[in-house]
């Protein structure tokens, strides 16, 4: 009688998976985390780079949970939870500063538009250029021209108002970006009424905060 034959010998366990290498192209949804978290922290100087911030702390997160299952792209994830949280401090810091330092004075009237800066030796009114007013397809464009005429960097935001053809008015806003001492800058709003005739746009308000330890600008 053959003797039985040998036991099947076990299966060699499978090598470990490789250490991560850094590429982040192996974890994508890290990548645009990081992407997203990093135009945050540039457009944090107003609103909607909180709101990126936020998106990319979100991506990020899914993209670091994801490493751990290819072991890729860990330390992209990481970067970019920590740009978007960053991001988001950023934006609630700058939101803080401007509304808190818009809303600090009277309203004050010259020229015919209003503001609510407290600085008097730089009035938000002398940055003000001119208005066009215009007919874009069925609606009524304005288009603004300032000067930051203020010692310090400046965002601006400008109330427009139109005449409507049922005898109102209509407004609109448009916030600038941070603008540099002696830069101009031009704004373009459309008006949200289908009434409002185009060639009546005129600016009401101009209100600009400047940032940091300057005074509202």
């Amino acid at each position: 009688m053959n003797p039985d034959p040998p036991p099947p010998s076990a299966p060699s366990p499978l090598p470990p998976p490789p250490p991560d290498s850094g590429k982040p192209t192996d974890n994508p949804i890290a990548v645009v985390g990081i992407l997203v978290s990093l135009l945050g922290v540039i457009t944090s100087v107003v609103v909607v780079g909180g709101f990126l911030g936020m998106v990319g702390v979100l991506l990020s997160a899914m993209g670091y949970k994801r490493s751990k299952l290819l072991n890729r792209g860990k330390g992209a994830a990481v970067s970019g939870i920590a740009l978007g949280v960053f991001a988001i401090l950023a934006s609630t810091a700058f939101f803080f500063v401007y509304f808190t330092k818009i809303d600090g004075g009277p309203e004050i009237i010259r020229d015919g538009i209003a503001t609510h800066s407290t600085n008097t030796e730089f009035p938000p009114q002398d940055d003000f250029i001119s208005t066009e007013c215009e007919a874009a397809g069925s609606s009524a464009r304005a288009t603004i021209n300032l000067e930051n005429k203020s010692p310090g960097p400046s965002v601006y935001i400008v109330t427009v108002a139109w005449e409507t053809q049922s005898g109102g008015t209509t407004e609109g806003v448009v916030q600038s970006k941070l603008i540099d001492p002696g830069d101009p800058v031009t704004l373009r709003l459309f008006a949200e009424s289908s009434e409002a005739i185009a060639d009546t746009c005129k600016v009401t308000t101009i209100e600009r905060s400047g940032l940091g330890i300057l005074a509202t600008q």
